[in-house]
């Protein structure tokens, strides 16, 4: 082993002579752990973090009780499950630092990457674990501090994260996410205010609705007072109580303006009016709604005029524009709600977009129905084939294109949407018996490439009789 590390130490000794030296070495003396650890340090060298990683197990292996084997090992894999992730290969990224953590629980840094592995899993709760434990190692690191809030916040422990955020601000006042936090909480108006909005944030709207009702005693004209009790009440249904804080809302906007000079807090002001207006075109959205489920012609052209007030205020509202296309749809205006449909594609920023594409199905569904009735099959398997890109789910959508098919002469591709049918519904009747009388199409054979070359055997008339062994 000496003569290996003299020989290792010359100038002129590559990274592959020192392996091979090193390799017959730990068969001299398999029970030294160092052998095993330079050798695992040259392929560190050279990037290869999976031999460097087999070697410092072996190492750590033979010499379980050195804390220097035991960090290295957690080093490499730690930057294996970093190299994991990258690729997106999660299972064994979450597998690398949870070994890191459990060789060396002393280095917060590989807590930090096991929170945000598992949090790629889908581990929430033991992500705020392994956050905990890399706090408590560096309590003083403001970006922890702000990331296990968020952690806290999604996870509804609203207390955790206002004690983090508090934390956090203490070490970096000017955070970004520390801001955003107070804004979202509106801490500059009062505390009430800030726990009306924790509980309307965590879906706690008869708790929010409550608070709320005992800060306005106090200051009647709140404007964000209102306006949060309005999105209370209105959450839970009561609109008439909804409309009451909507009114006072704007007595305290008219107040605001009338003490305010010429440009004063204009974009504070701003902002006010842009969520008032929001929150009367959403209370608005919520009577159409009722109107609509009341059912009948006249409830739908009620919503429809509610939905139309509504958009006056807040045009890119998405859940205006799709349920103004439910209220056409139906008034059996199926062109108008298609458009309406679309009109709430553009403005959705992804919220309601499997609504969105459920209806434009449906649109399509409705004018793919029209035209097969009409026998036009072509423009029939086209609208069908768009309720099927918009639901591929839904069996239905497959077995009216199958039929618009089969008519256009297409039995192939008609044969192929059965069969999905008979996948995502194996009871439909319609498949079943369409199967039953039709065979599978036949598999296209392609010819071998022997097969096509033409022959190299000169042509000769054959009496019949082969006269030689190799012509048979």
């Amino acid at each position: 082993a000496d003569l290996v590390a003299d020989e290792i130490g010359r100038p002129d000794a590559g990274p592959d002579r020192a392996l091979a030296l090193l390799a017959r070495a730990s068969v001299v003396q398999p029970h030294e752990g160092a052998l095993y650890a330079k050798r695992g340090a040259v392929f560190l060298g050279l990037g290869d973090l999976r031999g460097a990683a087999a070697c410092f197990r072996r190492a750590h292996k033979v010499d379980p009780a050195s804390v220097v084997f035991r960090r290295e090992l957690a080093a490499v894999l730690d930057a294996q499950g970093c190299l994991h992730a990258e690729r997106g290969d999660r299972i064994h990224a979450l597998a690398c630092f949870e070994e890191a953590t459990a060789l060396d629980p002393r280095e917060p840094f590989y807590f930090m990457h096991l929170a945000l592995s598992l949090i790629d899993n889908g581990c929430n709760v033991k992500a705020l674990n392994a956050l905990d434990a890399f706090v408590k190692l560096d309590p003083n690191d403001a970006e922890a501090l702000i990331f296990r809030g968020k952690l806290s916040w999604k996870l509804g422990y609203n207390s955790r994260c206002s004690r983090d955020m508090s934390a956090a601000k203490k070490l970096m006042p000017a955070h970004p996410e520390v801001l955003r936090f107070e804004s979202t909480l509106a801490k500059d108006s009062d505390t009430e205010n800030a726990g009306a909005s924790r509980l309307m944030m965590v879906g706690n709207h008869k708790a929010a609705a409550k608070q709320l009702d005992a800060a306005l005693r106090m200051a009647p004209h709140d404007l964000r007072l209102n306006q949060l009790a309005a999105a209370a009440h209105r959450q839970q249904g009561l609109l008439d109580d909804a409309a009451a804080y909507i009114a006072r809302a704007e007595e305290g906007l008219a107040r605001i303006r009338a003490r305010s000079p010429d440009g004063a807090g204009a974009l504070v002001l701003a902002r006010d009016i842009e969520g008032l207006q929001r929150e009367k075109a959403l209370l608005l959205n919520a009577s159409a709604v009722q109107a609509l489920r009341r059912g009948g012609a006249g409830a739908a052209r009620e919503g429809l005029e509610l939905l139309d007030q509504a958009l006056l205020h807040w045009s890119a509202g998405s859940v205006l524009h799709l349920h103004r296309g439910d209220c056409l749809r139906a008034l059996d205006n199926w062109t108008a709600a298609q458009q309406s449909y679309e009109d709430a594609s553009e403005c959705d920023d992804g919220s309601h977009r499997d609504e969105i594409e459920a209806r434009k199905a449906l649109v399509a569904y409705h004018f793919g129905q029209a035209a097969f009735n009409s026998r036009q099959f072509a423009l029939a398997c086209d609208k069908f084939t768009l309720a099927v890109e918009a639901q591929p789910h839904v069996a239905e959508y497959y077995v009216n294109r199958a039929m618009s098919l089969a008519a256009l002469g297409r039995t192939p591709e008609a044969y192929q949407d059965f069969c999905v049918v008979q996948r995502l519904d194996p009871a439909n009747l319609r498949a079943r018996s369409w199967l039953a009388t039709h065979r599978a199409p036949p598999v296209p054979h392609k010819k071998s490439p022997s097969a096509m070359l033409p022959s190299i055997l000169p042509h000769r008339r054959s009496s019949g009789v082969a006269t030689d062994r190799r012509h048979r």
